[in-house]
């Protein structure tokens, strides 16, 4: 709950920390039964443990694609944005080769499901037919079920895209560009040491909430306003564990205000004992460095 999926380096051209934002794109296309027929796409292309992978975002109206650019985590973004709008969606995610990897959904009232992909004999539930320019991605998302005659005994959503691609996340540009040593580099070392050997040993989440950047601290209230008496619960039986070994830092890279850490991590305890690798995004506020999100 708080801590994210792994991100490792994306070779980049050379960027700025604040990036152009792309315009939503032009989709078209419905679910099976008319009650989702979204207008409107954002797409952008970042770097996983597993390969690249590549993430549409599906709307039924217009969205503010500007304030998504630089934010620590885009999916979190546009999900508290989701839940303020009522807004419904669908998020394809797709891998390096082609394949979709799972499809997001959320209805206006909030539900929200993840579902993978099923293959009944060679024939895959979900298909990306798509072709990336490096600045576009376009083609058609499609969706069925079963198998009857080669065929999908039901056919679940069609849409085909037309949207630019978003620049790729803060932490993948940080990662490409960053600088590697000065004054910044080394304070935000040790602002991650200090809060980790705290988050460690800390009995309840308020103790470290002020090492946090005003992101995730929204992003932590959102999660207790959901999830109540459950989200303590697992920062005790999950998150301090995961933080109790002192973490070697590999690269740490800062980018204006931004900065990323990639280090590794015993975590757990006795048996239980296990190794993590993380990307740790920081951002500098008020002049010191906090800790956002967390992919391990």
């Amino acid at each position: 709950m708080f801590t994210r999926r792994l991100s490792t380096l994306l070779v980049l051209a050379t960027m700025s920390i604040h990036a152009a934002a792309a315009p939503a794109g032009s989709v078209s296309g419905q679910s099976a039964d008319g009650g989702f027929k979204p207008t409107h796409g954002y797409a952008w292309s970042e770097s996983s443990r597993s390969g690249a992978i590549t993430t549409i975002y599906l709307f039924d109206r217009a969205v503010p694609a500007d304030a998504w650019a630089d934010a620590e985590d885009r999916n979190d973004e546009i999900l508290a944005w989701r839940q303020k709008a009522n807004a419904p969606l669908l998020r394809w995610s797709i891998k390096a080769d082609g394949n979709v990897e799972a499809i997001y959904e959320c209805d206006a009232g909030g539900a929200c499901s993840v579902r993978g992909v099923n293959v009944i004999n060679d024939l895959a539930s979900a298909v990306a037919k798509l072709k990336t320019s490096g600045t576009r991605v376009t083609g058609t998302l499609e969706e069925g079920s079963g198998s009857c005659n080669d065929a999908w005994c039901d056919v679940l959503g069609t849409y085909t895209v037309d949207v630019p691609l978003a620049p790729p996340p803060l932490v993948d540009r940080t990662l490409a560009s960053g600088l590697t040593t000065g004054p910044d580099v080394e304070a935000a070392r040790a602002a991650l040491l200090t809060y980790w050997t705290a988050a460690g040993k800390a009995k309840s989440s308020k103790d470290i909430e002020g090492s946090f950047t005003a992101t995730r601290r929204a992003d932590a209230r959102r999660q207790a306003e959901q999830y109540g008496a459950e989200v303590e619960h697992m920062f005790v039986r999950m998150f301090v564990p995961a933080h109790s070994g002192k973490p070697a830092i590999g690269t740490m890279r800062v980018l204006g205000d931004a900065a990323v850490a990639q280090l590794k991590a015993q975590a757990g305890s006795a048996a239980d004992r296990y190794e993590m690798q993380c990307d740790v995004m920081m951002r500098k506020e008020g002049g010191a460095w906090k800790v956002g999100i967390e992919r391990c």
